[in-house]
C-alpha cells in the first residue's frame, strides 16, 4: 500500500522543462501569429483558429480607456452604460436575447483600451450580432440607469475607502505617477456627484468609432465569422472619432516615505516599489526573472522569510504592472500594525541579499521552471492565443517576443540575476507607504 503521508513530507521531485527553441517548431507559439485583413472600412481583424471549439469569441477593442477621459468616471461608465440599452433594444430585450442564446457579454475597461464583446456558440453568432452592433453604435445611455450605477457604485467606493488594501493601492498609484498623470489620476467622492450624462455621451461620440477601432475573432472557423462581422461593422465608417491627444506630465522619481492613519485599522497595508523599464527593454526578462524570484510565487523569497518562517503575514507578493507607456514594480502586503517595520525592514533585507550573494543553481532552476510552466498554461485554451497576442501587440513587441523570453529565461544566471537587483531595485529610490496606525519610523 502506498503511504501517501510520507509523501505530504517530501517535495515532488523537480525535472527541469527542456530547451526549447525556434528548431523545435514549437506549435503554441506558432499559433500566438493570427491571420490579419481588414474589413471595408478599414477595421483591422486578427483571426485566431482555435481548432474544433464550438464556441466563437469577438471582441471589438477601442482606445477608450481611463487614460484618455476628461472628467473621472467617465471611460468606466460609458463603457458599462452599454449594456443598459440602445435605440432599438431596451436593457431586458438586450439581457434576454444573451440568455436565450447562452450568450456572455463582455465589457471592460482599463487605463488604456476598452473592450465590447461576446463569447457564444458559433452557430449563434448571427443572432446575437444585432444587438452588439447596436449596443456599440447607437446606445442610448438612459439617465435613470446611470443614477442607479452611480448611487451603487458609490456606496461601494465608500466601503472600500474603508480598507487599509484599497486605500494604499489608490495613494501608491497616485504617488507613483502623480495626480494629474493620465495614469495617476483617481476618482474621488465628489466625482460621482459631478459624471454627467453629456460627458458620457462626449465619450461615446469620440472614442468608440470604427477608426478608433481593432476586432479579434478566435472561432474554429474565423472567416466565416468574419464575413458575418463585416455585415455589422465592416461595410461602412461608423463614429466621429474626435479623440485628444493625451498629455503625459513629467513623473517624479523621488524616493517618498508616506504614512496614511488609519486609527481604527486593526492591519497595515504596505506598498513598496517604483517604475521601472519596460518590456521592450532588453533586460525586462530578467526583470521578470529577479521578480518572481523575490516576489512573484508561493515559493518565492518574501512568501518563504516573512509568511513561513516568521508569520508576519498571510501573503506577500511582488509584481510588475505594464501599461502601455509605463512599468511599474509594486510589494504589496497587510500585516498587523505593530509588525509594519519589521516586514518592511526584512523586504529590504531579502532585497540587500540579491543584491550581493548569488542565487544558487536549484532554487533559480525553480524559478525557471515556474515561469516556463506558467506561460505555457497561459496558452492552454481556443480563446488564449488571442490574450497573448494582445499582450505583445498592445506593448508593441516583436513577433518572436515569447520565444526570445523563454529563451532568455532558460539562459539567465545568478550573476544576470545579482547585477539586475543592483540596478533595478535600488532601496534608497523606492517609495515605501503604509496605510494604517504604525508610521514608518516607528
Amino acid at each position: 500500500m502506498i503511504n501517501s503521508h510520507s509523501f505530504r513530507k517530501e517535495p515532488p521531485r523537480i525535472t527541469h522543462l527542456h530547451k526549447i527553441s525556434a528548431q523545435d517548431g514549437f506549435s503554441g507559439l506558432e499559433l500566438l501569429n493570427p491571420v490579419l485583413s481588414r474589413l471595408s472600412n478599414s477595421i483591422p481583424v486578427y483571426q485566431f483558429k482555435s481548432g474544433t471549439h464550438e464556441l466563437v469569441k469577438l471582441e471589438l477593442i477601442f482606445k477608450a480607456g481611463s487614460r484618455y477621459q476628461d472628467f473621472p468616471l467617465t471611460a468606466s461608465f460609458t463603457n458599462s452604460l452599454l449594456r443598459e440599452g440602445s435605440q432599438e433594444y431596451s436593457s431586458y430585450e438586450i439581457a434576454d436575447t444573451f440568455d436565450l442564446f447562452g450568450a456572455s457579454l463582455i465589457l471592460s475597461c482599463e487605463r488604456d483600451r476598452a473592450t465590447v464583446g461576446v463569447i457564444c456558440m458559433a452557430k449563434y453568432l448571427s443572432s446575437v450580432l444585432p444587438l452588439l452592433e447596436s449596443i456599440i453604435k447607437f446606445p442610448s445611455f438612459p439617465q435613470d440607469e446611470l443614477n442607479l450605477m452611480l448611487a451603487r457604485q458609490k456606496q461601494e467606493f465608500h466601503t472600500n475607502m474603508e480598507k487599509v488594501g484599497y486605500v494604499a493601492s489608490r495613494e501608491f498609484n497616485e504617488t507613483l505617477f502623480g495626480k494629474e498623470h493620465p495614469y495617476g489620476r483617481m476618482a474621488e467622492s465628489e466625482d460621482f456627484n459631478n459624471l454627467r450624462i453629456d460627458h458620457i455621451k462626449q465619450f461615446h461620440r469620440n472614442y468608440y468609432s470604427s477608426d478608433n477601432c481593432e476586432i479579434f475573432i478566435s472561432s474554429a472557423n474565423p472567416e466565416l465569422s468574419a464575413e458575418l462581422i463585416h455585415n455589422s461593422f465592416g461595410k461602412e465608417i461608423w463614429g466621429i472619432n474626435e479623440p485628444k491627444q493625451t498629455f503625459w506630465p513629467d513623473i517624479d522619481l523621488k524616493p517618498k516615505e508616506l504614512h496614511f492613519a488609519r486609527e481604527n485599522a486593526v492591519q497595515s497595508a504596505i506598498r513598496i516599489g517604483m517604475t521601472t523599464i519596460t518590456p521592450d527593454h532588453e533586460d525586462f526578462t530578467t526583470l521578470k526573472v529577479l521578480n518572481t524570484l523575490l516576489g512573484g510565487f508561493f515559493g518565492s523569497r518574501l512568501m518563504k522569510n516573512i509568511r513561513e518562517e516568521k508569520g508576519l503575514t498571510y501573503g506577500i507578493g511582488a509584481n510588475l504592472i505594464s501599461f502601455e507607456k509605463f512599468t511599474y514594480m509594486v510589494i504589496s502586503s497587510e500585516v498587523n500594525a505593530d509588525k509594519t517595520k519589521q516586514v518592511i525592514d526584512e523586504v529590504f533585507n531579502e532585497i540587500s541579499l540579491l543584491h550581493n550573494i548569488p542565487v544558487i543553481e536549484e532554487e533559480l532552476n525553480l524559478v525557471k521552471n515556474f515561469m516556463i510552466g506558467g506561460f505555457l498554461q497561459s496558452i492552454d485554451g481556443p480563446f488564449s492565443f488571442a490574450e497573448k497576442f494582445k499582450e505583445r501587440h498592445y506593448l508593441n513587441l516583436e513577433d518572436s517576443h515569447f520565444l526570445n523570453t523563454i529563451q532568455h529565461i532558460q539562459n539567465t544566471t545568478s550573476l544576470d540575476i545579482m547585477n539586475a537587483a543592483k540596478l533595478y531595485y535600488p532601496v534608497n529610490q523606492m517609495i515605501r507607504l503604509v496605510v494604517g496606525k504604525t508610521e514608518l519610523n516607528n
